[in-house]
């Protein structure tokens, strides 16, 4: 699991170009604010890693989204899309 922060992070500084040392720390400190509380995480889907650590609750996501599904299937039984 560190392993893939490191790599996201590598990645991330090989996007920055040439950095200086000046600017390393304001760099890392951006980073850690985007990665923890305003990108969401693709493990948690919709969500970020601080919105998970904050609600667990909201990790179990996958019975809302088949509910979610359920819905749309059942609404796209009842409607009439036939190609005139």
């Amino acid at each position: 699991m560190i392993e893939g922060h490191f790599q996201i992070f590598k990645k991330f500084l090989r996007c920055q170009g040439e950095i200086h040392s000046r600017d390393f720390h304001k760099i890392i400190e951006f980073f850690v604010k985007d990665y923890t509380f305003i990108r969401p995480h693709y493990y948690h889907w919709t969500y970020t890693p601080d919105a998970i650590h904050n609600n667990p609750e909201l990790f179990n996501i996958k019975p809302q989204l088949e509910h979610i599904n359920k819905e749309r299937l059942k609404n796209n039984r009842n409607s009439c899309c036939k190609a005139a």
